[in-house]
């Protein structure tokens, strides 16, 4: 009866049998119940076990009980890269073992042949290149006599010439050398009338500067007093929007509006803080005075809104106020406020 074996054991016995080409079977000595096995790609490893061998074209090995591996001939067994190669005196061609005694035979037969026929072929190959050489070296001599000819003819020619260009070009060089002290005479004069020049730009610039500088300080203090004016205004423009809230109301997006407010209050504050840096930078007249009117409009703007706000029944108090205290010329302008909206019944 055959004895059953699992996947996973069949799996490890074939993986034994690496490098093998075609269909491999797993062969029991005692049934020779065959088990077919995944193919392999080299016809030469095969590993034994007891009453198991890897089977390949229908030859089988030879079993020994210590794990043996038989090679049959004319392979033999590698030991150490475990795998059945050619005996002394064969080459492997495919799956088969050639005698390359007789192989050697055959080659040598060919190669007489082959050098009877270079020989013959040489010989011929000689005798046309001297040929060839011969008449090569006749015609070179020939040519060369021409080109001496012509290379004396032109040495002459060009001798007359460079005399002609070396005369012309000395006449030509003093020339130029008088010609260029003329230059650098007239360029020493434009060099001190430059340098005037520089001098009276470097004065003018200098004035302009201290009277830039005098314009800017006036301008800061010009700024600081705006700022008092834009603070008290603000100011003055929190009390009436607390004043002017005194009905009821249930539209929720009056809160929304008034947080609105609030946050175009905010950014009023950032705005006056920044141009408060900006002065501290020396900012120039007309981009200050822009801005401030910028805010001037904003601040109107702000204004109109509060007074047309609509009544309900909830009372919206706008927790935000303006709070600005101006300290001396050079310090800077310091704001605290709380902003938010609060529905009261």
């Amino acid at each position: 009866m055959n004895k059953v074996y699992q996947k996973n054991d069949i799996n490890n016995l074939a993986s034994t049998c690496q490098g093998l080409i075609g269909s491999i079977r797993l062969v029991n000595t005692n049934t020779f119940a065959e088990q077919q096995i995944r193919p392999f790609s080299h016809p030469d490893t095969v590993l034994l076990y007891s009453k198991w061998i890897c089977q390949i074209k229908q030859q089988y090995f030879t079993i020994l009980d210590n794990f043996t591996q038989i090679c049959m001939e004319p392979f033999e067994f590698d030991a150490i890269n475990n795998i059945c190669i050619c005996m002394d005196g064969y080459y492997l061609n495919g799956f088969q073992c050639i005698n390359i005694t007789q192989q050697f035979i055959e080659v040598n037969h060919q190669m007489s042949h082959l050098e009877q026929i270079i020989g013959l072929k040489i010989d011929d190959v000689v005798i046309s290149l001297n040929l060839q050489l011969f008449t090569v070296e006749a015609n070179i001599y020939d040519k060369l006599q021409l080109i001496q000819s012509d290379i004396n003819d032109n040495a002459q020619y060009l001798n007359s010439n460079v005399q002609s260009v070396n005369s012309s070009l000395h006449e030509k060089l003093n020339a130029n050398q008088n010609a260029q002290i003329i230059s650098f005479n007239q360029l020493s004069t434009d060099q001190q009338a430059l340098n005037t020049l520089v001098s009276q730009l470097q004065a003018q610039s200098i004035y302009k500067l201290n009277s830039l500088s005098t314009s800017i300080n006036e301008q800061k203090l010009l700024s600081f007093e705006n700022f008092s004016q834009i603070s008290a205004l603000i100011t003055n423009s929190d009390a009436k929007t607390g004043s002017q809230f005194t009905k009821l109301h249930t539209d929720v997006s009056f809160c929304s509006k008034e947080t609105t407010l609030n946050s175009q209050i905010n950014t009023l504050k950032t705005q006056i803080n920044t141009m408060n840096d900006k002065m501290n930078a020396f900012a120039t007249q007309n981009q200050v005075q822009t801005q401030l009117d910028a805010i001037k409009t904003q601040i109107s703007g702000i204004q109109v809104q509060v007074s047309q706000m609509p009544s309900a029944q909830y009372r919206c108090i706008i927790l935000s106020a303006y709070y600005g205290k101006m300290y001396a010329l050079g310090d800077y302008v310091q704001y605290m406020g709380q902003n938010g909206c609060v529905v009261q019944v």
